[in-house]
């Protein structure tokens, strides 16, 4: 009995670190063929080439649910990638063809198409789907708490207004671009705007991976600290080639520290949301994607308000660490009585 779990811890160790290889030994060369590093910022426009190096940003997701499949959870895993990711890779290419820069330039059906894709992945792992499990969960299943899933949601906007609003104090020309052309033309361009990077902003891409996949298997062998403190390097080091070439908060080699600075604390809140959520990667997605299109708003002296934002992070973050501690501790002083 004692040799079939060291075998079995063995494999599932096998298997974390073919997900971390395969991550960036996958990503990595697809951004370079799709011109990610070409020109002095990185490749904005919506081309097949974009498409191309989006395919690498999936790597995380798709490589989780491929281990996934191969270690016996051959249905659901494989279901996920035909339901989810050959529509997403489908509706890509659609998009690529008009090589746009901006996505409100999109027509009006491709629109609708990319809000529905957003949908069809929020269904899909919403507690609706019940046949769904973390690729790297090898439990059951732990009842989804909506609740926690939309402070996932909001939580992004409430440590950014704040600094906002801060970074404006006294500034005649306060504006939110995206609201320029009033409330209902606003929350229209946002629903795009949140739909387009939960698709293909990163969230879709890599939160199956990062915490359906890595943070599960590091949780059972680990503490919530300790795992995502080993997350955030990992997660951190994945977008490295991105910051050395075009920086992260300091140019060059520097951008790699700051990121990891700025992955570290936000890897705890990650992981405190996902564990409050009752392990939905909903929480993860939402939270993700609420922080990717902050930028996209249009808001007045987005620099320094993103400096507040930084700092708030790193608060924020430090706090999650010492909830996920305390509530470790209260675990295990609760399975040794």
């Amino acid at each position: 009995m004692e040799a079939l779990q060291r075998a079995d811890e063995r494999r599932a160790r096998r298997e974390l670190v073919w997900f971390f290889v395969a991550s960036f030994a996958v990503a990595w060369p697809l951004w370079l063929a799709g011109g990610v590093f070409e020109g002095p910022a990185p490749r904005e426009v919506l081309d097949p080439r974009w498409m191309i190096a989006q395919l690498g940003v999936f790597a995380p997701s798709v490589t989780a649910l491929l281990i996934g499949a191969l270690a016996g959870r051959r249905r659901e895993c494989l279901v996920a990638l035909v339901v989810v990711f050959v529509p997403v890779a489908a509706l890509g290419f659609v998009l690529a063809r008009r090589a746009v820069t901006n996505i409100l330039s999109f027509a009006a059906g491709e629109k609708w198409l990319l809000v529905a894709g957003a949908v069809l992945v929020l269904l899909f792992f919403s507690p609706l789907n019940r046949a769904f499990r973390n690729p790297g969960r090898r439990g059951a299943m732990p009842p989804a708490r909506p609740a926690w899933v939309a402070a996932a949601a909001l939580a992004p906007l409430v440590l950014f207004l704040p600094g906002w609003a801060l970074a404006n104090v006294g500034q005649p020309d306060i504006a939110v671009t995206l609201l320029g052309g009033g409330l209902a033309q606003g929350a229209a361009a946002f629903a795009l705007l949140w739909s387009f990077n939960l698709v293909f902003g990163g969230s879709l891409g890599e939160e199956i991976g990062w915490r359906g996949f890595a943070l599960e298997r590091l949780l059972e062998r680990m503490s919530p600290v300790r795992a995502s403190a080993l997350l955030a390097v990992f997660w951190a080091l994945w977008h490295a080639p991105i910051d050395v070439v075009f920086g992260f908060g300091v140019p060059g080699p520097g951008a790699v520290v700051v990121r990891l600075l700025w992955t570290l604390p936000l890897t705890m809140l990650f992981t405190w949301l996902f564990l409050r959520a009752g392990s939905s990667l909903l929480a993860p997605l939402a939270l993700h994607t609420s922080f990717n299109v902050l930028p996209g708003l249009g808001c007045s002296r987005l620099e320094p308000a993103m400096a507040i934002l930084f700092v708030a992070v790193l608060v924020v973050g430090f706090a999650a660490a010492v909830a996920l501690s305390h509530a470790d501790t209260v675990a295990s002083g609760d399975g040794s009585a």
